[in-house]
């Protein structure tokens, strides 16, 4: 690897040295945090925050029973100013997420109020806004988890460690004052790699059959070549394609085989999270993922419902988690059950589970009253919150719903080559039994994917009129060439 020995040593003498500046970093940082300055502006962590609308409340066990709420007033949207004489516990209360835990609100208000006040520094978690989850919040108060603060800093050196090589290059290369962290810089090697992959792209050639065929009662059907001689088959080239195809038409015989039914069942799909509104509301609506969330949060804060003042339509739309309150999920059985009916309502409760390593700090998206139908509410809408209000509003409203029931239909078709090679080409249909939550999602896609990649989709319903070991004749055929693409770039949705 070396040519000389003094190479070697250079080569020892550089790494040490870029260490010796990568510990010293580290220590820089992490001592500057310690003591509570944002590395960045110098100046103390919670007063570059600005308002801490998360400090809630100063409050006895007394206030807790009697509902007497303390005010809290802010100065400059700099320091929360807390009048807390004669008060025994000072509660905390945030967004239950690493990022909130870690921001040091409780130690460095601990270290402002503890010379003057004497009593108690209590944590309260919550994950949903409802009276239930606040009062149970209360009754069992804990501490601030230092796990998580300890976790956030790790992650705040991090962002430096990485963004402070990132960054000067996106000033050279992009615009001045842009920044990157560990965040964009793994987006962008994701987007790298998937480049890298399609430019290493071969296209590979395969070739489809089709058949169109007549049973011996006189109903026609489109089958497609599934198996050859009970094996997936592989053919990629036009000489190939051409013999396989000779051989089918000069068949010996051609009957189907077996029909089969089965009963198939699609769950009721999951609430909302931010990134599966994300990509849905792409996907359906043609939005961009900012464009999305710039039209949830003017659903969040409130829109002018006439009389009835400026109404938050919808939960909190910054979210990994699925679950939903016991208020909600009461309100939209009794929602189901009076405009769709009981048979619509599962006999337990759909309940989801989040992505590992959610922090679940908030509900799954929803609508704030489900009662408030995206028809009752068009003349307060713009076009766009009308179209992504229906969205979260038929999502939520379809995740309390009972399984859609599925009947489908697989026919199979054998055909004894000229070769001696047997053909088999499939066909399938489906029938919704009970739409269950597609009655309000309607969703005609989902049970055409029910069906295998390999069949012919049939519509027209011919195949519940066919016999199995019913002979059969090709009226026509189709041998159509074709090209595996490379992997699809990423959209804003899909990243």
């Amino acid at each position: 690897m070396f040519r000389t020995k003094a190479d070697k040593d250079r080569f020892i003498f550089a790494l040490a040295f870029v260490g010796v500046l990568v510990f010293i970093s580290i220590c820089m940082l992490v001592a500057s945090i310690k003591n509570g300055y944002d590395y960045e502006n110098n100046s103390r962590m919670f007063e570059s925050v600005g308002d801490l609308a998360f400090l809630n409340e100063l409050i006895t066990d007394e206030n807790i029973k009697d509902n007497n709420i303390k005010d809290i007033s802010c100065e400059d949207s700099k320091l929360v100013k807390i009048k807390y004489d004669n008060y025994e516990i000072c509660i905390f209360a945030y967004d239950f997420s690493t990022v909130e835990e870690c921001k040091k609100f409780c130690e460095i208000l601990q270290e402002v109020l503890k010379n003057d006040f004497k009593g108690d520094f209590k944590r309260v978690t919550f994950h949903e806004i409802t009276r239930s989850a606040i009062l149970k919040a209360l009754a069992n108060h804990g501490a601030v988890n230092m796990d998580l603060v300890d976790a956030q800093q790790a992650r705040r050196v991090l962002d430096r460690l990485v963004g402070y090589r990132i960054s000067p290059l996106l000033w050279s290369r992009v615009a001045k004052g842009s920044s990157a962290g560990r965040v964009q810089s793994v987006a962008l090697r994701l987007i790298v790699e998937r480049e890298r992959a399609i430019n290493a792209f071969v296209p590979e050639e395969y070739w489809v059959f089709k058949l169109k065929l007549v049973s011996a009662s006189g109903v026609e059907f489109i089958a497609k070549l599934a198996r050859i001689d009970g094996k997936t088959f592989k053919i990629n080239n036009a000489e190939d394609a051409a013999k396989a195809l000779d051989s089918v038409l000069n068949n010996r015989a051609c009957r189907i085989d077996s029909i089969e039914k089965l009963r198939k069942y699609r769950n009721a799909p999951a609430p909302f999270t931010t990134s599966t509104l994300q990509q849905t509301a792409n996907q359906v609506l043609r939005f961009s993922a900012s464009g999305t969330m710039r039209v949830a949060q003017s659903l969040y804060e409130g829109v002018e419902l006439g009389s009835r003042g400026a109404v938050g339509l919808i939960t909190y739309m910054r979210t990994d988690s699925v679950n939903i309150a016991a208020e909600a999920r009461s309100a939209a059985a009794d929602f189901i059950r009076s405009e769709y009916g009981e048979e619509f309502i599962p006999a337990k409760p759909n309940y989801f589970k989040s992505k590992s390593g959610a922090q679940e700090a908030h509900e799954a998206i929803r609508p704030t009253d489900v009662t408030r139908t995206p028809e009752s509410l068009k003349e307060f809408l713009d076009s766009s919150q009308l179209k992504l209000y229906t969205l979260i509003w038929k999502r939520f409203v379809a995740s309390q719903m009972t399984r859609a029931e599925i009947a489908q239909l697989n026919v199979s078709v054998l055909v004894d080559g000229a070769d001696s090679r047997e053909f088999d080409f499939r066909a399938s249909a489906s029938s919704v039994v009970f739409p269950g939550y597609m009655k309000v999602l309607g969703a005609p896609q989902a049970v055409e994917g029910e069906n295998e990649e390999d069949s012919a989709v049939d519509g027209s319903g011919a195949l519940a009129k066919l016999n199995e070991k019913e002979d059969c004749r090709i009226a026509d055929a189709l041998k159509e060439q074709k090209f595996t693409e490379p992997p699809p770039r990423f959209t804003e949705a899909t990243l």
